[in-house]
């Protein structure tokens, strides 16, 4: 079994390639909005909202690491 340290660690891990797939989310998105201004199908399928909804997820990744990280930095 792990101890508490070792499964903050592994989460960290996949936390961390998760804040990577937000932030090329977050890039693609920002980009084709402010490529392709004109497209109405970017209001009509909520692209902005989506976007939106990514840099939220990404402050609440980050949030979630500094928690781990603190616990498993502090703590040795």
């Amino acid at each position: 079994m792990f101890d508490r340290k070792t499964r903050m660690m592994l989460i960290m891990g996949v936390l961390n390639d998760c804040f990577g797939d937000v932030r090329t989310t977050i890039a693609n998105l920002s980009e084709f909005i402010a490529s392709h201004p004109d497209f109405k199908e970017i209001d009509e399928l909520e692209l902005r909202e989506i976007l939106n909804k990514a840099y939220e997820l990404e402050r609440k990744i980050l949030e979630t690491m500094d928690k781990a990280k603190k616990e498993v930095y502090d703590s040795t």
